[in-house]
């Protein structure tokens, strides 16, 4: 009679043994179907994500470029002006951060509730709000500018090249909000 342990895997037939490796391998392929699930789950999610994480880096990649273009100009006065600028537009616009957010909550809600009806609706809403308060901010220009420059200083140089950058980039109010409503 063999010792206990000594025998050979081969001749030894223990159900237990072949019990824990079927439940093993249904566990493995419960994490595989798991996995191929939350991959194409999560394609999902990043494929109605991905517009709105472009959009939320735009505001910021406009004010890089135009501190690049303004850094081959040879003085630093404005640099000084685009970062001026860039701090009050920041604040103006992160103002109608709502848009953003607050739509892509609703959008989300009828698209989740195949309403494209509802759907619509909330872009067209969406759309003339970020129209309205982008007028709104172009007829408030001087008071914004004259509050904005009370409680920002620069050196004079910087000053006035940051109200020129001002006076020009306000235009684009109306435009920046409504593609806040559209992602």
């Amino acid at each position: 009679m063999p010792l206990v342990g000594t025998e050979s895997p081969d001749s030894v037939h223990c159900p237990l043994l072949e019990l824990n490796l079927r439940i093993q391998f249904i566990d493995f392929l419960k994490r595989i179907i798991f996995a191929i699930k939350a991959f194409t789950l999560n394609r999902k999610i990043i494929r109605l994500a991905l517009p709105n994480i472009v959009t939320n880096i735009t505001l910021p990649l406009l004010g890089m470029v135009d501190l690049g273009l303004m850094g081959h100009l040879g003085s630093p006065a404005y640099i000084g002006a685009i970062a001026l600028g860039g701090m009050i537009f920041n604040f103006l616009f992160w103002g109608f951060g709502f848009l953003r957010m607050g739509t892509s909550g609703f959008t989300a809600q009828a698209y989740g509730g195949r309403n494209l009806h509802e759907a619509t609706n909330v872009l067209v809403r969406a759309l003339f709000t970020g129209l309205a308060g982008g007028i709104l901010l172009i007829c408030l220009q001087w008071p914004i500018a004259w509050i904005s420059f009370k409680l920002i200083h620069g050196t004079p140089e910087v000053e006035t090249l940051a109200r020129q950058y001002f006076r020009i980039r306000i235009f684009a109010a109306p435009a920046t909000l409504c593609i806040y409503a559209l992602y």
